[in-house]
């Protein structure tokens, strides 16, 4: 009877887990405005948000 306890009880976790989306919690910055020119030709708040959408390469500054 135990066992079919436990498997219930697991079952029931693995349908009750919801993945959150990487964008939402996946970063945390500080909400400083110092603009730089990601390589992608986009221009982002600053160089921690550039990072989180995934751009390595950036110059100070915004985009032209």
């Amino acid at each position: 009877m135990k066992p079919l306890v436990y498997l219930l009880a697991y079952t029931g976790l693995l349908a009750c887990k919801k993945e959150l989306p990487d964008s939402q919690y996946g970063c945390v910055c500080i909400e400083i405005y110092a603009p730089v020119c990601g390589s992608d030709g986009n221009t982002y708040e600053n160089y921690c948000k550039a990072e989180c959408e995934g751009v390595t390469e950036y110059t100070e500054g915004g985009c032209s």
